[in-house]
């Protein structure tokens, strides 16, 4: 019966160290957990301050953000140009309209001095003034003979 008890005291003292044991085996298992944890975040934030500082990245974003901008300019200076080309193309539709030589066209004629001066009045060609007249087709001299 003593050994009985004596064995029985060795086992209790046993388990109670082995029960120790693995309390401080987790411990240690969780304090190396969180060390890893907190090496990680570390790593991490120091990467992401990296990626940051990288220049081929930065320069990779500036590129694709000059793209952008370079395909928006282009886009804007089409659109800009149609506009322009069609203001021109309505004010060439308004200049045909008041030209002279529409007028022409329908049988009418400039008449001028050679200096190119417009005779507008009788008194502005007395007898005797040379004169250009402008046809359709072309210009005739003329002069004033009587008037």
């Amino acid at each position: 019966q003593g050994v009985d008890r004596a064995l029985s005291v060795v086992h209790r003292r046993i388990g109670r160290q082995m029960q120790r044991v693995d309390e401080q085996e987790r411990s240690l298992l969780e304090a190396a957990r969180r060390h890893m944890r907190q090496r990680h975040d570390r790593l991490r934030g120091v990467t992401e301050r990296l990626r940051h500082l990288d220049l081929r990245l930065r320069f990779a974003d500036t590129r694709r953000r000059l793209q952008v901008l370079t395909q928006a300019t282009a886009t804007a200076m089409q659109a800009r140009l149609q506009t322009r080309a069609q203001r021109l193309r309505l004010a060439e539709a308004k200049l045909q309209g008041l030209s002279p030589l529409n007028v022409l066209q329908r049988g009418y004629a400039i008449v001028r001095t050679p200096e190119g001066r417009v005779i507008v009045s009788t008194q502005d060609a007395p007898a005797g003034t040379d004169l250009r007249i402008r046809l359709r087709d072309g210009e005739l001299p003329a002069r004033v003979t009587e008037l």
